[in-house]
């Protein structure tokens, strides 16, 4: 019998045709068919045929968009929808969502962007989708999972950030309360690894990418402590970490200033966290008595850094000191 074979892109032939063939694929090859039929069988040149008559097409059709676009951008244009899809450590996905999803709705609030959290059973998976390109940059920047004592987390992490303006490097961690021959060695270790190893690491991230992108410059901000001053009892590791930190303070307060980084250090004292939570029930004092100490919000603690953090990068708060008005600390020992 005769036949014809007719290119189009309409769906036409779907109604008219005895073939519908479908072929999809590159300029080098075949990737995907699709043939429907309302006869028994077709014929073999008939579908030699419809195939270099299909890659003829391909071909032209290819040649018109390499023209507009002959490689993928680099970037998505900023109007268009973007959705992000990275993983992170099952054991912090609770971290992301927060108590009673406080984490990531508060996120989502000040973003504006979609925040979607599941897992495989073995990682987190974190899925950010927003209209607006920049909500999506915002909300990921947000969620930098690391181990701040492992270099090349901390190295992944600091990685995705294309700007850093203020770094708050606030890794700490304290040992349970003892004499320093009942300090255990492991937990000596484990506060060097969190509270000096993780601020060395992270201040360097965020160091050298303050020092090289532009415009230059940035601030970090050092999470110290009053413990650096006047230790409590027991507090040996806790203690010595926090003196580190001061020095970390200083000498960046000294080597940013070539490049325009700020460098400064909040010491808190009493501010209610989860560390300090067993002040509020007593704790011990320099002269071996218990006593309940008066605490803060922790949220003066974030008005104070955020004001820190608004300042001019010609200004800095080298240090400074917040503390329940009457916690012992003046005075104290």
């Amino acid at each position: 019998g005769k036949y014809t074979a007719l290119t189009d892109i309409l769906g036409a032939e779907d109604a008219f045709g005895d073939m519908d063939f479908k072929v999809a694929g590159t300029a080098d090859a075949v990737t995907a068919l699709q043939l429907d039929t309302k006869i028994e069988g077709i014929p073999s040149d008939v579908l030699a045929k419809a195939l270099q008559q299909a890659k003829e097409a391909r071909l032209k059709i290819l040649d018109v968009m390499n023209a507009a676009i002959n490689a993928p951008r680099a970037t998505v244009n900023e109007s268009a929808p973007k959705i992000v899809t990275f993983t992170i450590p099952l054991d912090k996905v609770g971290e992301v969502i927060g108590p009673k999803g406080k984490v990531i709705n508060t996120i989502q609030q000040e973003t504006g962007a979609e925040i979607n959290v599941s897992d495989d059973g073995a990682t987190g998976i974190i899925t950010i989708g927003s209209p607006d390109n920049s909500k999506v940059e915002d909300a990921k920047a947000r969620i930098l999972v690391a181990d701040v004592a492992d270099p090349a987390q901390v190295e992944a992490a600091f990685a995705q950030l294309a700007r850093l303006d203020v770094l708050f490097n606030n890794a700490g961690i304290a040992a349970k309360s003892a004499p320093i021959d009942e300090i255990a060695v492991e937990d000596w270790l484990a506060v060097c690894n969190t509270n000096i190893t993780g601020m060395f690491l992270c201040a360097r991230a965020a160091f050298g990418l303050m020092r090289r992108q532009d415009p230059q410059g940035g601030r970090i901000i050092n999470n110290g402590s009053i413990s650096a001053h006047a230790p409590r009892p027991g507090s040996v590791p806790y203690t010595m970490s926090k003196h580190a930190v001061t020095g970390l303070t200083r000498t960046l307060g000294l080597d940013g200033r070539a490049f325009n980084i700020a460098c400064g250090q909040i010491d808190i004292g009493n501010a209610l966290t989860e560390m300090a939570s067993g002040f509020t029930k007593g704790t011990l004092q320099a002269d071996g008595q218990m006593r309940v100490e008066p605490v803060m919000d922790v949220a003066h603690v974030a008005a104070a850094v955020l004001n820190m953090a608004q300042l001019p990068l010609e200004v800095n708060v080298p240090f400074i000191t917040l503390m329940a008005r009457d916690m012992p600390f003046i005075g104290r020992g």
